[in-house]
């Protein structure tokens, strides 16, 4: 068992810091996602939509079967400018938050003095 070093509180602000970024632009995914999907339930009045964690990874067309709804030409363009706006932003948050995970990642390992043959076997 490893013992728990002592961080100055520098470093403690800095992971509190970065730990409240996570949860901000998390909190900020989560409500995009909220809204892009009550306005799908709103739009084809069907409760039964749910998106799927991570829909922004999908391209359009699974996105449009995994919501396992009939749509015409009109309403897929409609969705699809939709889709393209809240994908985009929710892309861009992801990427924040796996930016600011790995620096926390990369303050830990420093704490614990890990190398990088430890790292790699943390990341497997």
């Amino acid at each position: 068992m490893f013992p728990i070093p002592q961080v100055n509180d520098q470093v403690q602000n800095h992971l509190s810091i970065l730990a409240g970024e996570i949860q901000s632009l998390s909190s900020e995914s989560f409500s995009i996602s909220s809204k892009l999907e009550d306005i799908l339930i709103s739009e084809f009045n069907d409760k039964k939509i749910k998106l799927k964690e991570s829909w922004w990874r999908q391209d359009f067309n699974n996105f449009v079967t995994d919501l396992k709804i009939k749509i015409n030409l009109q309403q897929k363009d409609q969705l699809f400018s939709l889709f393209t706006k809240y994908k985009d932003e929710c892309s861009k948050l992801a990427e924040l938050i796996s930016l600011n995970e790995s620096e926390v990642n990369r303050t830990l390992y420093n704490i614990f003095n890990l190398d990088e043959k430890e790292i790699k076997l943390i990341e497997q």
